[in-house]
């Protein structure tokens, strides 16, 4: 077996479970039947991979910054929804002054945060969020803190089956006997870190860190996991090996265009002077200078020594090369669960029906991950940690109130054609006017506070605007200006008729 067979062979060994039936030709398919945790015992070698490619893959790099963009864009607000407008006011302001600042090292918002924890658990399958106590010269109103650790932080190969009380470890993650999460174990450093040497260890930094879960925030994809998982798999999982395979063959077919592309000239029966011929150079191709050619370039000029001939190894063509990377490029974004237009930027084939459907779907699977994971695993926790840590800093008189998230919309296909399907909806009742600014992307308090205050500023300067639906119809034709003072049903409303 060649080199590159055996690299081929052994891209993605994976975990038993995930790369069950991928054997040798000839043998029989049989998948493990273990348990999630058995089958992910590679699990670290699966996420260096997955990383690997996000790094170094165009293709790998797209798919999943389109979904995190896609799951988080540029940030979901949160929105106190009590029946006090002004404390309402009071936490949203106190919020935001907090989320400028959430993290030890500074330099990125609660909004940023969000972003780098959706990321991390998209390429390596989860990502672990401790919260930590502010020292008091740090000076923050709110003392809350969050730190970021990668999945590799939390040892996966620590495994205890018993302990005393009933606990076990499985993959780093203590559970009680009734299966809840009770704590977890963190190594000191990165396994990774090259200065991984504590001096007060006096050894490496496999001596563990127990953290309990209440100052744990654990973001993984456990709504599309198994049942008996405990650690989070990349979003990539399924097509590593086929996208290491397209990327060897993606560049197997530059370097021979490359080298199609040199032309050079081969100077045959010149001089030993010409090119400086040496013992240890005789009977091989040399430049000018009497340097052996161990590879081509364009434009290049060899000398061949005195009777040397010239050969060329042309090897076979390779015919629907781009159908078979579109091919497999349409099945890997599938798979990840991203439009192929929107992981390739290829265009050609899009129209506005495929476009349409496309985005539908992609916006469904978003809104999963959006309401099923990054959303009640980490901003609901972080809120709750934020609203008890103002409230024992004297800041918030309750220790938790409600809250709405606002996510990103995606951007319309025909948005003309979207606001007037919103428009039939409000009329028909079938949508609230916050529901429809909530899928925009605004907050709807916002909204109305802002239309308040534009409002007031045209009355002021006695100013109509056509958009201005108390002044003029949908159709353009003048209305009579709404009568605010009327308090009962019935009463007169300026400008009517009797």
């Amino acid at each position: 077996m060649g080199r590159l067979s055996r690299y081929f062979s052994g891209l993605v060994e994976g975990s038993r479970a995930i790369e069950a039936g991928k054997r040798d030709k000839g043998r029989p398919w049989t998948p493990s039947a273990s348990s999630a945790p058995e089958d992910m015992r590679e699990l670290a070698l699966i996420c260096a991979r997955s990383q690997d490619l996000y790094d170094n893959n165009e293709l790998a790099r797209s798919m999943i910054d389109r979904y995190v963009n896609g799951v988080v864009g540029y940030g979901i607000y949160p929105q106190c929804a009590t029946e006090s407008e002004a404390f309402n006011e009071l936490v949203d302001r106190r919020f935001e002054e907090w989320a400028k600042n959430p993290t030890p090292g500074g330099g990125i918002t609660f909004y940023g945060l969000q972003h780098q924890v959706e990321l991390a658990k998209e390429v390596r399958g989860e990502c672990f969020v401790v919260v930590l106590e502010p020292p008091a010269n740090a000076k923050m109103k709110v003392p809350l803190w969050l730190k970021v650790l990668e999945a590799d932080m939390c040892d996966r190969n620590l495994n205890q089956p018993a302990m005393e009380g009933g606990n076990k470890i499985i993959q780093g993650v203590e559970f009680d006997r009734y299966d809840r999460v009770v704590a977890y174990w963190f190594h000191h450093y990165h396994p990774g870190e090259s200065m991984a040497w504590s001096p007060k260890l006096g050894a490496t930094n496999m001596t563990h860190i127990r953290m309990t879960a209440d100052k744990v925030i654990h973001v993984w994809n456990k709504f599309e996991s198994r049942p008996s998982a405990v650690r989070g798999l990349p979003r990539m999982v399924s097509v590593i090996r086929k996208i290491k395979a397209m990327d060897s063959f993606d560049r197997a077919e530059l370097t021979k265009q490359e080298l199609a592309a040199c032309y050079g000239v081969a100077v045959q029966g010149a001089e030993e002077s010409a090119y400086n011929s040496s013992p240890s150079q005789d009977g091989k191709l040399c430049d000018s200078s009497g340097r052996p050619i161990d590879s081509l370039y364009p434009g290049m000029t060899a000398y061949l020594p005195p009777g040397a001939t010239l050969e060329t190894i042309q090897p076979p063509a390779v015919t629907g090369f781009a159908e078979w990377m579109s091919a497999k490029k349409h099945g890997v974004a599938a798979a990840v669960g991203v439009p192929y237009a929107l992981a390739t930027g290829d265009l050609s084939k899009v129209n506005f029906s495929s476009s349409r459907y496309g985005q539908g779907s992609f916006a469904r699977s978003v809104g999963a991950t959006q309401w099923l994971g990054i959303l009640p695993q980490f901003c609901d926790r972080v809120w709750a940690m934020w609203f008890q840590a103002s409230y024992d800093a004297g800041l918030i008189q309750v220790p938790n109130a409600l809250v709405e998230w606002t996510t990103q919309p995606f951007a319309s296909v025909n948005p003309l054609q979207d606001a007037q399907a919103s428009m039939r909806n409000l009329r028909m009742g079938k949508t609230s006017l916050s529901a429809e600014i909530a899928l925009s992307g605004e907050s709807p308090r916002k909204v109305f506070k802002q239309r308040k205050k534009d409002n007031d500023a045209l009355d002021k300067l006695e100013m109509k605007v056509d958009s201005d639906p108390r002044y003029l119809t949908q159709a353009g034709a003048n209305q009579p200006l709404y009568d605010t003072k009327a308090s009962k049903p019935g009463t007169k409303q300026a400008g009517s008729k009797t």
